[in-house]
């Protein structure tokens, strides 16, 4: 049974059921199971973050500016 057709019969979008075939074929044991990561990788670390929480229960009135600023001067040689 082709994908489009699987896909009219259990009423879902084509495109969808190609997706889980190739899914499928990337990882067998488990489609579910996300075998390889995909998109963007996390700029910020735990550092980052830790900064930023201080930076903002110092000065609870911080703007978005501000903060940016903040990270950028921490962050500027890293």
């Amino acid at each position: 049974m082709t994908a489009a057709a699987a896909a009219k019969q259990l009423g879902i979008h084509p495109r969808t059921a190609y997706r889980w075939v190739s899914q499928y074929n990337a990882c067998p044991d488990g489609i579910f199971d996300s075998c390889k990561k995909v998109g963007l990788k996390y700029i910020l670390t735990e550092e980052h973050k830790t900064t930023v929480i201080n930076f903002i229960e110092a000065n609870p009135s911080v703007t978005v500016v501000e903060m940016t600023e903040h990270l950028l001067k921490q962050f500027h040689d890293t």
